[in-house]
């Protein structure tokens, strides 16, 4: 029989917490492993829902295989053969215009986030007009940035491009990907790369140029900047065949030899009896005990991983280091909703066959983007159905959420009206709320994280993971996850 060496628990069961788990299991076979969920289901915001022959996407509905975190654990869990690709369509992202509510137009071929690989096509695309056409070109006369402060997108991408490329281009195709205030998201913590472009080439026209002539621009997002790029690489993507709760499946059918506790809150972390190990305060979600039975229990461990959300964390590492907590604490959240509606491809005039459209935050809309489900994967619609996700919210458009589904529904529907030439009301509608989800990289994140991570080096046995400190997207919550699992493992003294 082995010896049990460590107990370790994970404080939070999403996706960063069940690889997490996966990891410390992988990394330290000989300890026992005990993954803590408040909700009934692990998995967080990742869920699919069938309606019907719709599937329906509550949260993220694809990953990128760059960088490769999210691909290397499906093939280890020996699933790569059930992940679909993108369908093919000659024009993936989409714009709605500035001059017209009812008008939409492609994505410059080439241009990616921010960096311009056929310049033709920007001046093709009428998007601009003569004067931002003619400010965009002078790009290449921009002198860098003369210190490493930090810069918003905003002041990055004007200083740049000028106002009119940032309002009509640049500002929506990022607002796809960061729904934050770009006069506060963090250039360094969100798109560095760019930062670094600007400096080597003094223009990420001419850093695009060189990407054409040498293929020098190989690494991580920047791969997207490609001539047949519209918005971003979407051959990049991929998505389990039967929505995102089945790498969720897969996941968990791994965990078999972790201890899995859902509907069970951590109401208190605190210095075990060993002197370096920790004791929780457990306590039972209401409703899943009777009132009698509900009653607070306790868990000595060697090691905890906290990958709940920041706020969360800051709660139990309150009395431990409270300079911590009140960073925690300082890193802001967004919130979302989306909104699903399945038409019948009849009701729709204006036959679209592109993966989305992004709209500007100017036009001062309800929507922030539409994602055409169906248009994107196989299998989320039924035959001669298309489905759509409608997302709204965001850091700039917070009051959206005080609406009722029935009034989101509506605001959506309005607007999607002229823009798709919709005739009658959809067949299937509904609405995901996400309050308070997603963390708003701020000017100044990098030192932010970095303070905090200083401070967790004076812990023992304590380790943090999740989206909120050095990306966003599954790939990252992958990496976050095992990277903290090792760092743990490491800091138990384990020889595994």
């Amino acid at each position: 029989m082995k010896k049990m060496l460590h107990r370790i628990a994970v404080i939070g069961g999403g996706l960063s917490g069940m690889v997490a788990a996966r990891e410390l299991r992988r990394l330290h076979p000989s300890a026992a492993i005990i993954l803590i969920e408040a909700r009934s289901e692990l998995g967080g915001v990742l869920k699919t829902e069938s309606i019907g022959d719709y599937l329906l996407e509550q949260s993220a509905d694809m990953f990128s295989t760059e960088p490769g975190d999210a691909l290397s654990l499906i093939q280890e869990l020996g699933q790569e053969e059930n992940l679909i690709a993108t369908l093919p369509v000659q024009d993936r992202a989409w714009l709605s215009s500035v001059t017209d509510p009812a008008e939409i137009l492609p994505v410059p071929r080439g241009f990616s986030m921010m960096l311009p690989s056929d310049l033709d096509a920007v001046r093709r695309s009428g998007i601009l007009d003569c004067e931002g056409t003619a400010r965009f070109l002078a790009e290449r006369d921009v002198p860098p940035k003369e210190n490493e402060s930090d810069e918003s997108l905003e002041s990055f991408a004007v200083r740049r491009f000028g106002q009119q490329t940032f309002d009509r281009l640049i500002q929506p195709l990022i607002s796809g990907i960061y729904t934050a205030d770009p006069k506060k998201l963090s250039m360094r913590a969100t798109m560095l790369r760019f930062v670094e472009l600007e400096q080597r080439y003094e223009s990420l026209i001419r850093a695009a140029e060189a990407n054409q002539s040498c293929q020098e621009l190989a690494g991580d997002q920047l791969r997207a900047a490609d001539q047949t790029a519209s918005g971003a690489r979407y051959d990049l993507f991929r998505a389990p065949r039967l929505g995102m709760s089945q790498l969720l499946q897969w996941l968990k059918k791994d965990l078999s030899e972790v201890e899995i506790l859902t509907q069970t809150r951590v109401d208190r972390l605190e210095p075990g009896s060993s002197g370096t190990g920790w004791r929780l305060t457990l306590h039972q979600v209401e409703g899943s005990c009777d009132t009698s039975s509900c009653k607070p229990d306790t868990l000595e461990v060697d090691g905890v991983l906290l990958t709940t959300a920041a706020r969360v964390s800051a709660s139990l590492l309150q009395e431990i280091d409270p300079a911590v907590a009140a960073e925690l604490m300082s890193l802001e959240t967004a919130s979302c909703a989306v909104a699903v509606l399945g038409y019948e491809d009849r009701q729709l005039a204006r036959k679209f066959s592109g993966y989305g459209i992004v709209v500007p935050s100017i036009l001062n809309r309800n929507l922030i983007a539409v994602s055409f489900s169906s248009n994107k994967f196989a299998g989320r619609a039924p035959a001669g159905r298309t489905l759509l996700r409608c997302f709204v919210g965001g850091a700039l458009r917070p009051e959206m959420l005080e609406n009722s589904d029935e009034e989101i529904l509506q605001l959506v529907k309005n607007e999607l009206k002229p823009m798709l030439q919709v005739d009658g009301e959809p067949e299937l509608q509904g609405v995901f709320r996400w309050g308070k989800t997603m963390p708003q990289y701020h000017l100044g994140h990098v030192e932010l994280v970095g303070r905090i991570e200083r401070r967790l080096t004076n812990i023992a046995n304590l380790e943090l993971a999740g989206n909120s400190y050095n990306g966003v997207g599954i790939p990252v919550c992958i990496r976050e996850g095992r990277l903290a699992a090792r760092r743990l493992v490491q800091g138990l003294g384990s020889k595994a």
